[in-house]
């Protein structure tokens, strides 16, 4: 798992709340079967910069965008855990080892095709995209 994804995991996990409503059941790129709900799927969605002509290369992307997914058979528990997700939105500072200068967390459009359950349990979803800007990487490195 890279850094950053290891850090948001992290980060989501630290926040009180949601880890007393999900526990550990944060999945990064694939949720293992049988995971019973409520869980939380993450998956990067793309990355952008902005450039200068003596910008050096292969400097970290200023912008990381991903994708956050809560999975219920309890359609009032997602809702609580999305109204969790939703608290994030402005979040600074501390993020698992690493620090961010900003978090935005804005709701998927009615035509998001959902990626954190392939399965037919007819689960109910809240899907996120969530924005993190200016990511620095801490010292020390963790994975769950």
């Amino acid at each position: 798992m890279s850094q950053f994804a290891s850090d948001f995991r992290s980060f989501l996990l630290d926040q009180t709340a949601i880890a007393a409503a999900v526990g550990t059941h944060i999945h990064v790129g694939s949720v293992p079967q049988p995971t019973a709900p409520p869980y939380i799927w993450i998956g990067r969605a793309g990355v952008s910069s902005e450039r200068t002509l003596d910008q050096a290369q292969g400097t970290a992307p200023d912008e990381e965008r991903w994708d956050l997914e809560v999975w219920s058979d309890d359609v009032g528990e997602v809702q609580d855990i999305a109204e969790l997700i939703r608290a994030l939105d402005c979040a600074k500072g501390a993020f698992g080892d690493g620090t961010i200068q900003l978090l935005i967390v804005e709701d998927h459009a009615d035509d998001y095709v959902p990626k954190g359950n392939f399965g037919d349990e007819g689960y109910d979803l809240a899907a996120f995209q969530i924005q993190i800007l200016m990511y620095s990487a801490g010292t020390s490195s963790s994975s769950p």
